[in-house]
C-alpha cells in the first residue's frame, strides 16, 4: 500500500448493554479509511456489545505519512 496520511472522522456508535439499556455517543479517531475507524471504536471497547450508527469523515488529515497495513488498529 502506497504511504498515506490519516484522516480524522468522526463515529457515532452505541454502546449495548445486557439490561436492554444503550447508550449513544461520538468519538473523533484517526485512520486512514472508514474500516480502519470502525477497528479503532471496536478495539477501544473490546469487552462490550459495540453497534456502529455511522462514520462521517471531517477532510482533515495528520500531517505525517503511514505505510498502511492490516497489523495496526487504524491502519486498515
Amino acid at each position: 500500500m502506497n504511504n498515506q496520511r490519516m484522516q480524522k472522522f468522526i463515529v457515532k456508535y452505541s454502546i449495548n448493554y445486557p439490561s436492554g439499556k444503550k447508550w449513544v455517543t461520538q468519538k473523533e479517531v484517526y485512520a486512514i479509511t472508514q474500516f480502519g475507524a470502525k477497528d479503532v471504536i471496536y478495539w477501544l471497547h473490546k469487552n462490550k456489545d459495540v453497534s456502529i450508527i455511522s462514520v462521517e469523515p471531517i477532510y482533515q488529515y495528520s500531517a505525517l505519512a503511514v505505510y498502511g497495513g492490516n497489523h495496526t488498529v487504524g491502519e486498515r
